[in-house]
This record gives structure tokens, C-alpha cells and sequence, in this order.
């Protein structure tokens, strides 16, 4: 088998078709840089470019849910998050979910992300 290119391969193997080898990536938690688009984008590069990963996995900060609904966190730069105060106390306060813009806040910020590794990358890897 020839070799194929990261997108052939792992559009293989999601197929269920035979591929030149498995594909291989990488997931982490990298609280410093999963902070914002302006860090995780970079060092997801950063990463794809020392590793050459098949695909790459982009992680959303550990807090991106709860903060989007109105959670408080402190951060701290080995833990990453920590919840200092949540939105949902009591049953009544259910009424406080609203339905939420994807592509703004913290969602938007992710979207953010995918956006510029694409143009980065230029479709070279999934």
C-alpha cells in the first residue's frame, strides 16, 4: 500500500477501510494555553507541527460549559479552573438557562479556534 495523506487516512478508518497505518493524535488539557483562542491556537500548531499528528483533537477549556451559562471560575495555572461560583442553586434557578449564540462567548472562541488551524493548515490536516 502506498502512503496516503493524514486526510486519506483518517477518512479511512472512519470508513472502516484499510489504511497505510493507524492514525495518530494527541488530546491534552493544557489549561494555560486552553484559555483562550489567542493561546490554544498557537499551541495547537505548535503541537501539530513538532508531532505531525494524523488529525488533531481540539480540546475545549475544562470550565467552556459552565461558563457559558453564567458559572464564575479563578484560574490558576497549574489547575487550571477552579468553580467559585455556579448558576444553578436551587430548582427555580433552572428558569436562568437561556438558549445561547454558538458562534459568541466561549463557543465562539472554539469556533475561533477551528477557523485559523484551518487557514493555518490549509486542510492538510484533519
Amino acid at each position: 500500500m502506498t502512503e496516503m495523506s493524514k486526510r486519506e487516512r483518517v477518512m479511512a478508518a472512519i470508513k472502516g477501510e484499510p489504511v497505510d497505518r493507524v492514525p495518530v493524535s494527541f488530546y491534552e488539557h493544557n489549561h494555560k494555553a486552553e484559555r483562550s483562542s489567542d493561546t490554544l491556537f498557537p499551541h495547537l500548531l505548535e503541537q501539530n507541527r513538532k508531532f505531525d499528528w494524523d488529525f488533531i483533537k481540539i480540546q475545549c477549556r475544562a470550565s467552556c460549559y459552565g461558563e457559558a451559562w453564567g458559572c464564575e471560575y479563578r484560574w490558576d495555572p497549574e489547575r487550571g479552573p477552579i468553580l467559585k461560583d455556579y448558576i444553578i442553586k436551587n430548582a427555580d434557578d433552572l428558569k436562568k438557562i437561556k438558549r445561547l449564540n454558538p458562534a459568541e462567548g466561549v463557543f465562539g472562541d472554539q469556533i475561533r479556534v477551528v477557523k485559523l488551524l484551518g487557514k493555518a493548515l490549509k486542510g492538510s490536516t484533519p
